[in-house]
């Protein structure tokens, strides 16, 4: 078990970030933007924002 968790688990966890990054580079190449999260949100956050922002006891 030792064996593993020291000597295969990290090459295992290297060969699957590099598999998503290219994954995500080959099919999702587009869909990374900042700005995609505003524009797609915003109607959520005008109404979800006046629950945590409207009224604080002083």
């Amino acid at each position: 078990m030792s064996t593993f968790l020291w000597g295969a688990l990290p090459y295992l966890a290297l060969v699957l970030l590099v598999a998503g990054l290219f994954w995500r580079h080959r099919y999702d190449r587009f869909g990374r933007t900042t700005r995609s999260s505003q524009v797609y949100e915003s109607r959520l956050l005008d109404i979800a924002s006046p629950a945590f922002h409207s009224w604080s006891p002083s």
